[in-house]
């Protein structure tokens, strides 16, 4: 681990309140169902990402946007006892906090809706602010649930100053277009995502790293693949390293690829082997299946390493 400077990531992206209902299935059209349980809980991929960066150890910025209700109140509070520097948080005025309709099913299967609300009202001055901080970032980290205008602009920004980007494709992966990834050092989807990008089906591994293969052509120095419980892989220009998955009993897998890109942030941070940072977002993202919710699910950095069996970040 380089200890010469401070480590820190700056996450730009989602602040959600996450309304999570446990439904013995999805309802169909036109067909009322009963649920099982209802819960509010704060998420939103770019603060789920930077809760669990804070919990693993990394110096956290947040920049993104929540309204002036009481869901945007609830999300500083919480970020900010989460370690989470929030002074890159805009408040909108008259408009409300984003939110995630999440449907968890017996087996921790997820399906979730999302409404933007206060997360497309960051401004371009906003945006610039957090480059006039003191803090100097090792790793900007990117989802897509921000508009993909604004992620242009961040990516632009840090490409500016120097800063490595790492692009989760979560969010609006629909949206996405190989263009996007111009100015982006990593980029992270999951299978389906994947597929949504290349507008083909990537379900075997051969095909799926072909696609990352051809994705490498529009500047991306890499594709870090989440497979679930085919594991992960990793695609550069020279190489490809597989990395088994952590057997686990998942309870709920709504935010586990949240938990897995922002361990890959770390272990990119830290300069970590690309085989140690993929067994670390591994185990990060199998930890935070064994827990219920977005944010309360993020693994800690003690509970990541014995699952790892080590003792210390190598």
């Amino acid at each position: 681990m380089n200890s010469n400077q401070a480590q820190r990531i700056l996450v730009a992206g989602s602040i959600n309140m996450d309304l999570v209902c446990r439904v013995p299935r999805l309802a169909a059209v036109g067909e009322t169902l009963r649920g099982e349980q209802f819960q509010t809980v704060p998420g939103g991929k770019g603060a789920n990402q930077a809760v669990a960066a804070a919990r693993l150890g990394a110096d956290v910025s947040l920049l993104g946007a929540v309204g002036t209700d009481a869901f945007g109140t609830t999300q500083i509070d919480g970020l900010a006892q989460a370690g989470v520097d929030t002074q890159g948080v805009f408040r909108v005025p008259d408009v409300a906090s984003g939110v995630a309709m999440i449907f968890v099913l017996p087996k921790g299967e997820n399906s979730i809706t999302f409404i933007q609300g206060a997360n497309a009202g960051l401004t371009d001055a906003w945006m610039q602010s957090i480059w006039n901080k003191d803090a100097e970032y090792q790793w900007m980290l990117l989802q897509t649930e921000l508009p993909l205008s604004v992620n242009r602009k961040l990516i632009r920004s840090a490409v500016s100053h120097g800063v490595p980007v790492l692009l989760d494709a979560g969010g609006q992966p629909n949206l996405l277009t190989p263009e996007d990834l111009e100015g982006v050092s990593v980029f992270s989807p999951n299978e389906s995502e994947l597929d949504a990008i290349v507008g083909h089906s990537c379900t075997d591994e051969d095909s799926a790293i072909r696609a990352a293969q051809g994705l490498l052509q529009y500047g991306v120095e890499a594709v870090a693949l989440k497979r679930g419980a085919q594991g992960a892989l990793w695609v550069d220009r020279d190489r490809v390293i597989k990395e088994p998955a952590f057997t686990v009993d998942p309870v709920d897998t709504t935010a586990c690829g949240d938990a897995w890109t922002s361990g890959l942030a770390v272990a990119l941070m830290h300069e970590m082997t690309i085989p140690y940072a993929l067994k670390f977002a591994n185990a990060a993202g199998a930890l935070a299946a064994l827990a219920e919710g977005a944010q309360p699910a993020m693994p800690y950095l003690e509970d990541v390493l014995d699952m790892m069996e080590c003792k210390e970040l190598l």
